[in-house]
């Protein structure tokens, strides 16, 4: 009898002892998208990638996606389909169930560019709102939706028209972070039209979306009102990270095409007060003797203060060219973009995407590159890259989804690759050995035991 209740708990340890050294997978939800038809996946880490493409597929229009928390804290993939007119079609799914949306609607709004979710409401930023009635060139809304009650959009805010400098500009939310019980939403500020840009700004609402404070995003000298240099101007601004109180806005600087100069802005949340650390100017380089000029297309930051930038531009014909960087929160703050460790073209056309997301579970760097994604290590070194046909189509969005099971559905790929992780991989050889090991001292414990036994 002691020996089977010594074997039982010779099982139970090797079984804690195993599932402390199986974590959940990392996982990136993508959209694939071609602007007429798209689909999305899952691309999984857990000591080899594993591409789970068309998930759901046959999305109509241009299809973005987007993750957040619902009430009960359980993760929630979005799918909007942009039909460029009014009304996106909006799908909720509860992963690992790809099968019944949650939720099927067209009564959110319309261009959808940023989600983010707080108790039991989730919070979206629209670049436009023809859910409203309006034209093509009407202004974004920040809606929020109440997840308790049906998921029923409940309210939104509607930034007007107005003029800046003689011309009609057009607030676009693009951007969206939620802390310390605040709403903070970056908006574009185009010309109507599109052609031209103001700065950019950062406005901060609480939970009703009442406005508590707003900021233009101006130059290093402190000039939010943007009342001077425009060149210094954080214009079309579509991105920001958070990093220790304040928000990192990443700015292409107007136009996309030549001439446009952008950089990366900080924003201190407690003050709301800017400045420009880093500027599109000081980074410029050449591409065949041709001089390239700079705008910012994605910032973000390890939990250690490691920074990842994205810079780069179109050329007159479109060919798109970029470099991703690495530097240090504090090098960062004093104005050094770091190292290159990637440089990156793309032939004319349309179907890219340009944007970095760091997984902090896994260490991993995901970059939008063009038409491709890509998996990289902390310090810039490529993990994988994932073709269009391996995704489904080409890139159009990723989100974190930690920790959800693939159950069936889709077409799985399988790949090998490097970084972190411990479930399975060369860590599972170190969780392999302890379990020798802690077998091997209860084989000798036990074996101590029966003789005392016979003693």
């Amino acid at each position: 009898m002691r020996r089977i209740k010594a074997l039982a708990l010779v099982l139970t340890i090797l079984t804690v002892t195993f599932s402390s050294c199986v974590r959940a997978d990392a996982d990136i939800f993508y959209a694939s998208s071609n602007y007429n038809t798209g689909s999305a996946g899952v691309v999984t880490w857990d000591g080899s990638f594993r591409i789970h493409k068309n998930l759901v597929a046959n999305y109509g229009g241009d299809a973005a996606g987007f993750t957040f928390e619902d009430h009960n804290g359980a993760a929630r993939a979005m799918i909007r389909e942009y039909h460029y007119a009014a009304n996106d079609t909006v799908y909720v799914y509860a992963p690992p169930d790809w099968e019944n949306p949650i939720v099927n609607t067209t009564d959110w709004g319309t261009n959808f560019h940023s989600a983010a979710s707080s108790g039991q409401y989730l919070y979206l930023t629209t670049y436009e709102s023809f859910a409203l009635g309006s034209d093509a060139e009407d202004t974004g809304e920040v809606v929020r939706v109440d997840m308790k009650d049906g998921y029923a959009r409940d309210r939104a805010y509607h930034y007007e028209r107005h003029a800046e400098n003689g011309h009609t500009v057009s607030p676009h939310a693009e951007a969206i972070h939620i802390e310390g019980g605040k709403i903070y939403v970056l908006y574009g500020m185009p010309y109507n039209g599109v052609t031209q840009y103001e700065a950019s700004e950062i406005v901060e609402f609480d939970p009703e979306l009442n406005v508590l404070r707003k900021v233009r995003i101006g130059d290093s000298s402190g000039d939010s009102d943007n009342s001077g240099d425009s060149a210094k101007a954080a214009k079309n601004a579509v991105t920001m990270a958070y990093r220790g109180g304040k928000l990192y806005v990443a700015a292409m600087g107007g136009y996309q095409g030549p001439d446009s100069w952008g950089g990366v802005w900080q924003a201190d949340l407690s003050s709301m007060t800017v400045k420009q650390v880093l500027d599109g100017h000081d980074m410029p380089y050449t591409i065949d003797g041709q001089s390239v000029n700079v705008g910012l297309y994605g910032v973000d930051f390890a939990d250690d203060g490691t920074a990842f930038i994205l810079a780069g531009s179109y050329s007159a014909d479109y060919t798109f060219r970029a470099r991703l960087y690495v530097t240090t929160e504090s090098g960062l703050a004093e104005g050094d973009a770091g190292a290159v460790v990637k440089e990156y073209s793309g032939a004319a056309g349309k179907g890219y995407s340009w944007g970095i997301l760091w997984d902090e579970a896994d260490s991993i760097l995901w970059c939008m590159t063009g038409k491709s994604l890509e998996a990289r290590s902390k310090t810039g070194s490529p993990l994988r890259e994932f073709t269009p046909a391996e995704l489904g189509d080409n890139v159009y969005s990723v989100a974190l989804l930690n920790g959800i099971a693939i159950d069936e559905g889709g077409d799985e790929e399988t790949s090998g690759g490097s970084g972190g992780g411990c479930d399975t991989g060369a860590f599972s050889l170190v969780c392999a050995a302890v379990l020798i090991w802690l077998a091997s001292l209860m084989y000798v414990s036990f074996a101590g035991l029966k003789k005392r036994e016979k003693r």
